[in-house]
């Protein structure tokens, strides 16, 4: 009975010592894994503010005859301003959805002078501005995208020498055109794009007695941008 006792402790003691000596190496093992975890994607939600400048290149063309007779002109000039906008990533994934707009600063000038007319035409715009819908598709941090909307710009003309030869309207057309914006860090994103924005027409009240002069102005727009956006999805 002494010897049958003196082995069951001996195999007892084996025992939970082989049990501790398991759980220690158990607990030494390395943890895996279980699924991968892929990075998430950028997502473009949100409302941003910007700054905008490039160069706008004008082609006012005559609209009325005989002036139309005599060709096109063009004028060019730098655009400086602001924009603001907003941006949807939509349940899609990668299809983006926006609203934006920009108000720029201009100084397009040009002296038009039909041939019966020795004075001329002076035409000036100040500002150009537009409003457009953005539909882009997006590659994590970058984002190519077409836009259109409307366009509006301030046009004046003047005839030196004659009084009251001077006239002034805001005009609402269109604007289309394509860009790129791409993420540089956090909130902040760049972008390059081209637009073109139809003006509509202004004419000058008198011509020399003949008659007004009337022209359309259309401009082909590049400009590059840097946006912050306030708040995330």
């Amino acid at each position: 009975m002494r010897n049958i006792l003196c082995w069951s402790s001996a195999v007892a003691a084996l025992l939970i010592a082989g049990a501790a000596n398991a759980g220690d190496i158990f607990a030494a093992a390395p943890a895996y894994p279980t699924a991968f975890s892929p990075v998430p994607l950028y997502n473009w939600t949100g409302l941003y503010v910007g700054i905008n400048g490039g160069g706008g290149f004008g082609n006012p063309t005559w609209s009325s005859s005989p002036d139309s007779l005599w060709g096109s002109y063009s004028t060019s000039s730098g655009l400086v301003g602001g924009t603001l906008g907003y941006n949807w990533q939509t349940h899609l994934g990668s299809l983006v959805l926006g609203e934006e707009m920009d108000l720029d600063a201009a100084g397009f000038h040009a002296t038009i002078t039909p041939p019966y007319c020795v004075q001329g035409c002076e035409f000036k715009s100040g500002w150009v501005g537009s409003a457009r819908l953005r539909l882009g598709w997006a590659f994590d941090q970058f984002l190519p995208y077409v836009t259109g909307g409307l366009s509006g710009a301030n046009l004046s003309t003047d005839i030196p020498g004659l009084p009251f030869g001077v006239q002034s309207k805001i005009d609402l057309s269109y604007a289309v055109g394509v860009g790129l914006e791409v993420i540089l860090v956090d909130r902040w994103s760049a972008k390059l794009e081209y637009l073109y924005m139809d003006h509509g027409g202004i004419s000058c009240t008198v011509a020399c007695g003949v008659g007004p002069v009337s022209f359309n102005f259309t401009e082909n727009v590049v400009r590059l941008g840097v946006n912050y956006r306030l708040w995330d999805k």
